[in-house]
């Protein structure tokens, strides 16, 4: 991020320049970002900085507690495979016969809800 104009965002691939790459990956301009972001299209970014032992931010007691007391949630290697499948597949039973409404409870008059909910 540029620290004079925090809003713009250089775009460089992780490979070197994108014009000299082929099938590495898709990268965008500052620009294209922006209209991304303006269409409301699922936009990322990821930014890396270098962390120095004097940019750790301290913990308060509490938290430290929370994150010892649940070290153990996470395994600190990550399997490369799903886990086997269980025998009870959980599922949605439907009645028999029945037809899913084509529009959202939510969207309709109250009168109408009540009358569906009976």
């Amino acid at each position: 991020m540029d620290e004079d104009n925090p809003s713009f965002i250089k775009a460089t691939h992780p490979y070197g320049e994108a014009k000299k790459l082929k099938n590495k990956g898709p990268i965008i301009s500052a620009i294209l970002f922006k209209k991304r972001l303006k269409k409301g299209d699922e936009t990322f970014l990821a930014s890396m900085i270098k962390v120095n032992q004097d940019m750790k931010e301290k913990v308060s007691d509490y938290v430290a507690k929370v994150l010892k007391k649940f070290t153990n949630v996470m395994p600190p290697v990550l399997p490369k495979e799903l886990t086997p499948r269980r025998d009870i597949d959980h599922k949605i039973e439907l009645m028999p016969d029945s037809i899913a409404p084509s529009q959202a409870p939510y969207r309709m008059d109250p009168k109408e809800l009540a009358e569906l909910r009976k």
